[in-house]
Parts: C-alpha cells; sequence; structure tokens
C-alpha cells in the first residue's frame, strides 16, 4: 500500500505487531513469481540454491555469515523459542533454566517443555546488575543451562544491554549462576524490525525473529538463528520430511541429514515466501540508497525513537482542568537516548478524577475492581510519520480534555444518568419503528404499526449481504451499504431495493425453499454479530449481480437466515434466560430517544446548526440505527429504565448499545466523520453508551406494536 494513500485514510500504530509492507515490495514479489517457476526445494536444485542465498543474505543483515550461524526458517519467533525449549540439552546437576519474568507469553511458555530440573524467573534490575557488575569467574562444567531475555521490550520498548551476553560466555556472573555453562537465547523479534541487530559483536547462541516485524510481508515466517557454539546443545528427537537422509520403516532406523537446518526444518518449508524475503531486503536497501543497510537500520532507529520521543512527551503534558493528568505511561526509562528506548509507547488514559478509562467493543470486562485489564501501546515504524502520531494526540485531547465550562458535571456514567428526572408517561411518544431488513443496510420506516416475531420485528435483520468468502459485509468495510435502502410491501410479497441512479429490484418475502440454494454450516460472520455458525438461503444471481453493481464489489451474495434454526444472545456465555435474536448484534431491540440525540448534538463543538435543525436531527438518530425511536420531555432518562411497556408489551432492559465508528457514517451520503463519536467520548469519558437494548418479556403471539401505543415506565 502507497503509505501517502493509507495517511490520508486511517493512521497505522502498530509496527511492533506487524509491520506494513511496501507496494514496491509485493509488486516485486507478484513480478518474481510471475517470471520465474519455484519448485519444491526438496527436488529441485535452483530453488534449494535460491534459499540457501536467502540464508546467506539474513545473516549478511546482521552482520555475520554462516561460518558463524545458521539458519533454520520457522513460523515465527514463538515457534523458534519453541524449538529452543524442545531440544536445548539441559545436562549436570546444575543445570538452570533463567527467564525474564517480564518476557514475552511465548518465552514464559517454554517453562512447560524445558527439562531442566531448576527453573528461575530473574527481574530486570538483577539483569541490569549483570551487565554492569564485576564477578569471580567460575571454572569449566559440565551443566549446561539455558537464559532467555528480550532485546527489547515487547511493552515498553526498554532495551537490554546486549553487553550481558558476554558475561555469560566468559562466566563473569553471580554466585547462584555459576557451576553452569550458559547459552543465551534472545527474544529480537521486537527489536530487529527498528534495531541493527550486529552479531559479529554480539554474539547470543540463539536469535528469534519473525520477518513480518521487519518486512509486514511475508506472514508466518521466521527464523532461528543457531551459533556454531550452540549447535551441539540441541538434541531433536522427531524427524519429517526431508530431515533425514534414510528412514525404514521395517526397523527403527533412520540417519539425519548432517547440517544443522537440514535437520530442524521438518516437511517442506514455505519456499515460496523465504525467497520473498530477498525483496523485502531490496526495500531496505532502497530506503537510503548508497547506504550500508547498518546505517539504514540506525536511521530508522532514531526516526521511530524521536516519535516515540515525542508522543510520550505530548502525552505526559495533557492535562485535565482539574490539573489532573490525561495519561498513565508506563516506561522504564525517560526517553532520553535511543540506545536505551525503542519506538514504543505504552500507557492508560484516565478520568478527571483518575479512574480509567477504556472499554473493548462488545467486552464488558475492560475494567475489574477498576483495574484495567490491558493498555495502550503505540508503537513506530519507518513509515510512520508526525501526521500519524499527531491523530492520536488529536483524538485523545478531543475526546478526554475537557472545556474548562463543562456541559454537564460528570462523577461517573451511572451518577450522571440518575440526575436526569423521569419524564411523566404523556410526555413519552413512539415517533417511529424501524425495519432494518437487510443487516448494515439502510432503515424502512414505519409511522403507524409492525407486527412482531419471537426474534423481534417481523423481517428484521433477517438478510445479510456476504463476500465471496462467506463473510459479512457490513459499513465498517463499505459505508455504501447505507445507500441501499429496502422496503417492506407485504400486499405484493417483495422487498424492493433501491440505490442511486440504478434500477429497483425487488425479492420474494415467501421462501422458496426448493428455488434456493441452502448454505449448510457456512460460517456467514465472524464477528460479535453472527459468533454462531449461521444457515442461510441464496436469494438467486439477479441480485447477486445488483449488488456486484451497486457496491462496486465481486462475488456479492444476498442470503436470508434460515430460522429454523434458532440464535440466541449469550449473556455472560450462557443461554439461560436468552432470548432468540435474528441477525442483529445481540439484542431483539435497540430504544432511541430522539430527545438524547438532540442533547448530544448540542454538545458537538463544530456542526453547523444554521441549517434544517431537524433535518439533521433526523440525519443523526439515522446514525444510531435503533428500532424503536421514541420521544422524551428528559434526554438520557432511558438508561435508568429496567422494564417499558408499550401498548400491552413488556419489555426488559437488556442494557445500554456500547457505540463504535459506526455512528460516525453518514447514512445518508456513506462519508465517514468524526462526530458523534468523538463527542460521545468525551462528555461520557470513553463510557461510549448511547440507547439501550429491549427483549420482549410477555407473549408475543398476533403481537403488534403501534406509534399510538401509550408508554409506560414500569420501572
Amino acid at each position: 500500500m502507497n503509505s501517502r494513500e493509507l495517511e490520508a485514510r486511517e493512521h497505522y500504530l502498530d509496527h511492533a505487531g506487524a509491520n506494513l509492507y511496501s507496494e514496491t515490495q509485493l509488486q516485486e514479489c507478484f513480478r518474481d513469481l510471475s517470471q520465474n517457476l519455484y519448485c519444491n526445494p526438496h527436488t529441485s536444485k535452483s530453488t534449494e540454491d535460491l534459499i540457501d542465498q536467502v540464508r546467506y543474505r539474513i545473516l549478511e543483515h546482521f552482520n555475520t555469515d554462516s561460518s558463524k550461524y545458521h539458519v533454520i526458517f520457522t513460523s515465527g519467533t514463538t515457534a523458534s523459542l519453541k524449538i529452543v525449549a524442545e531440544t536445548f540439552n539441559f545436562t549436570g546437576n546444575h543445570s538452570q533454566f533463567r527467564y525474564l519474568r517480564d518476557s514475552h507469553t511465548s518465552v514464559l511458555g517454554m517453562r512447560e517443555l524445558v527439562t531442566s530440573q531448576k527453573i528461575v524467573p530473574i527481574e530486570k534490575d538483577e539483569l541490569l546488575a549483570i551487565s554492569k557488575g564485576k564477578f569471580h569467574c567460575f571454572p569449566e562444567s559440565e551443566s549446561k543451562s539455558l537464559i532467555v531475555f528480550p532485546a527489547q521490550c515487547n511493552f515498553n520498548g526498554f532495551k537490554y544491554p546486549l553487553e550481558l551476553i558476554e558475561n555469560f560466555h566468559s562466566k563473569n556472573l553471580p554466585s547462584d549462576f555459576q557451576n553452569s555453562e550458559w547459552f543465551v537465547c534472545l527474544d529480537a523479534a521486537s527489536f530487529v524490525s527498528t534495531n541493527h541487530l550486529n552479531l559479529s559483536h554480539f554474539t547470543p547462541d540463539f536469535v528469534c525473529i519473525s520477518f513480518y516485524k521487519i518486512f509486514g510481508y511475508p506472514t508466518g515466517l521466521g527464523a532461528l538463528l543457531v551459533s556454531k557454539r550452540a549447535e551441539d546443545a540441541l538434541r531433536k528427537r522427531y524427524y519429517g520430511g526431508g530431515t533425514v537422509k534414510i528412514a525404514m520403516s521395517q526397523l527403527n532406523f533412520h540417519e539425519k541429514r548432517d547440517c544443522l537446518h537440514e535437520r530442524f526444518e521438518d516437511g517442506t518449508i514455505p519456499f515460496i515466501s523465504i525467497i520473498s524475503l530477498l525483496h523485502g531486503f531490496s526495500t531496505l536497501k532502497r530506503l537510503i540508497p548508497s547506504t550500508q543497510e547498518a546505517r539504514t537500520m540506525e536511521r530508522i532507529s532514531r526516526h521511530t525513537f524521536n516519535l516515540a520521543k515525542y508522543l510520550r512527551d505530548r502525552l505526559a503534558a495533557l492535562k485535565h482542568t482539574s490539573g489532573e493528568d490525561v495519561v498513565r505511561l508506563y516506561s522504564d526509562t525517560d526517553y532520553s537516548s535511543s540506545s536505551a528506548q525503542g519506538g514504543i509507547v505504552n500507557f492508560n488514559i484516565l478520568h478527571s478524577d483518575g479512574s480509567f478509562a477504556g472499554h473493548i467493543c462488545g467486552d464488558a470486562y475492560d475494567l475489574i475492581n477498576g483495574i484495567p485489564t490491558g493498555s495502550i501501546r503505540v508503537s513506530m515504524g519507518y513509515m510512520t510519520t508526525k501526521a500519524n502520531v499527531d491523530a492520536l494526540i488529536n483524538m485523545i485531547e478531543n475526546c478526554y480534555c475537557r472545556p474548562t465550562k463543562l456541559p454537564v458535571q460528570l462523577e461517573s456514567i451511572s451518577s450522571m444518568y440518575k440526575r436526569f428526572p423521569v419524564a411523566k408517561m404523556d410526555e413519552i411518544k413512539l415517533e417511529m419503528i424501524c425495519i432494518y431488513p437487510i443487516k448494515s443496510c439502510a432503515a424502512f420506516k414505519v409511522f403507524d404499526r409492525w407486527p412482531l416475531t419471537p426474534r423481534g420485528f417481523l423481517f428484521d435483520r433477517e438478510w445479510m449481504i456476504v463476500t465471496e468468502k462467506g463473510v459479512a459485509l457490513t459499513q465498517k468495510n463499505n459505508t455504501r451499504l447505507c445507500l441501499i435502502r429496502p422496503s417492506i410491501d407485504q400486499e405484493r410479497g417483495k422487498m424492493i431495493l433501491n440505490f442511486p441512479e440504478m434500477e429497483s429490484i425487488d425479492v420474494e418475502l415467501k421462501l422458496n425453499v426448493e428455488r434456493g440454494r441452502m448454505i449448510e454450516d457456512s460460517s456467514l460472520c465472524q464477528s460479535k454479530v453472527c459468533g454462531d455458525r449461521v444457515q442461510g438461503f441464496d436469494c438467486g444471481e439477479k441480485i447477486a449481480q445488483w449488488l456486484e453493481e451497486a457496491l462496486n464489489m465481486p462475488g456479492l451474495r444476498l442470503l436470508r437466515k434460515n430460522n429454523d434454526e434458532k440464535r440466541f444472545f449469550r449473556k455472560n456465555g450462557s443461554l439461560q434466560d436468552c432470548p432468540e435474536i435474528s441477525l442483529a448484534n445481540q439484542a431483539q431491540f435497540l430504544l432511541i430517544n430522539s430527545t438524547s440525540v438532540s442533547w448530544l448534538m448540542d454538545q458537538v463543538r463544530d456542526w453547523d446548526e444554521e441549517g434544517d435543525r431537524e433535518g439533521l436531527l433526523s440525519n443523526v438518530i439515522d446514525r444510531f440505527r435503533g428500532n424503536i425511536v421514541i420521544k422524551s420531555s428528559k434526554s438520557l432518562e432511558e438508561a435508568a429504565w429496567k422494564i417499558v411497556r408499550i401498548g400491552q408489551i413488556l419489555f426488559k432492559v437488556d442494557g445500554q448499545c456500547t457505540r463504535c465508528q459506526m455512528i460516525c457514517i453518514d447514512q445518508r451520503s456513506g462519508e465517514k466523520t468524526a462526530e458523534p463519536l468523538r463527542t460521545l467520548a468525551r462528555e461520557f469519558e470513553g463510557k461510549m453508551k448511547f440507547g439501550i437494548y429491549l427483549s420482549q418479556m410477555n407473549d408475543f403471539t398476533n403481537s403488534v406494536l403501534s406509534c399510538i401505543d401509550r408508554i409506560e415506565i414500569v420501572e
């Protein structure tokens, strides 16, 4: 992807998770594969020779060669660590497995595999003391021990001094490390993505890396670098295809290959991906022409460090009007030196009272006893720009740094809602009923009456558009869905679809199973909307072609849910007392109060209110995609309701709706905006909840909801 195009649309700040691949890199990979034939290296000498060339290229990047290190291809750093844990030969009575307590989960998992009788965590301060201390060097020992630590902390970017590797090799260690020969396993995944690892200067015995963290592409490929000193410390038992010279089935006999990497790479390695690494290295070389790769990586290191320092300093300066910090930073340095700090900033956002903000969409467990279950990690890469960082800073300032004059006084979201008095029953009106026949498309608005089913409103979220891979299409990945406007004509038995500048098309409401094509056990959507496996009926080629033309996407299908297969919203993982739902997110109904929407509009700072206020209000109401739209004399009171009666139908409140970027899509144009999510986050200090979920409590047989029905708040 062209970085300028990405910057114009969105901002990527997760380079510690995966680097971004470049457009030129992908073009070169495609050109290479389209012009050359690469076969299985077990049967093709030319492919095998090219892969060996890639091994040499990898070692060259780390300033070493094949006389000092082997390259074993793996699926990534985790697989490399697992190999070391499974095969390291702990010998002698004094063997130990030591690991940094603050290591990645994949390092902690090594504890389950190592055969050492002594498994001991080491604290950060203890490890740093070894790099600085002068200890008594002990004599040679027959015991073999292993220590694992990261070159750079994946959490906050702290760089561990690699000089301590020599302490372990020279046995310059505290007394509790003595009487053993030590081997060092370096988790280098985070470090090598933006730093130069010079293996001629620092010589760990094992180096674990993932290439997608360096180049972005290909994924699922890493390497374990093994020093010549350490190759005899590994004892591999299993053998797979390609790792033996001969294996006999009638006798328990086999002979492993001579070269270390040949003995460890079971089966056919991903040779196409491995060959693609050459174009990744070429990409790095093109960044700064006529400069050694080591210099390129050093400049990348300075670039990412400077951006991280800028972000850290800006975040540290953010204050609430009370003078309290907006951000709590998690760091082990003061960001004064790139030799000790990488391009990572980790933090949490705080409310003005010092409590933690934050929420994961669809997860109610963002905080446990007031303590966050996670944090925000921002990580830089060579493609990161100041504009990317400024976008994050601006978002935090706009959402969490409140103006001096507060529209409401917020101690907590729950206490705020309680202060809004409940309106009288005569002051609450049902303005309209909204049916969304096709998931994520526009609403069919009803202003008189509409029947109910065991799943909610008749025909609500009964259809969905899926891609050629069977994944549900939503406005999050195609905003033009909101321009598809279905309407229901029950007299004609048709659903009519309209789209700007296209002829309308209709779909039969009466399901004809014989004409439809059943999609059995197809996972239509992997999101929280359809976390279950869902069965559906294909609505045919004609409508599929219409959708492809409207949305400019190939391979689309319209599927109708098979209502013989029941789907329930699981509360806390249990099906007990759970209502049946269609293809809705999590509840049968969503209630929106237009008075609350009007209140929210008044808090938005930069919306132009000189135009048609009613038209703007209607537009914003559409963004919240409620089924039941009421009007009350009191804003936000609905958040305190427990049971609502509309006519003769009782509804139980199932909680508030947590909002995401969907409400930032203008439902009339399909354009994305920053509002009203930004204001919602600011006003409720990160608790982005608006509207309430409802489910039916009494018998729904022959039930009809009418806009003239009386609304009563039972409790």
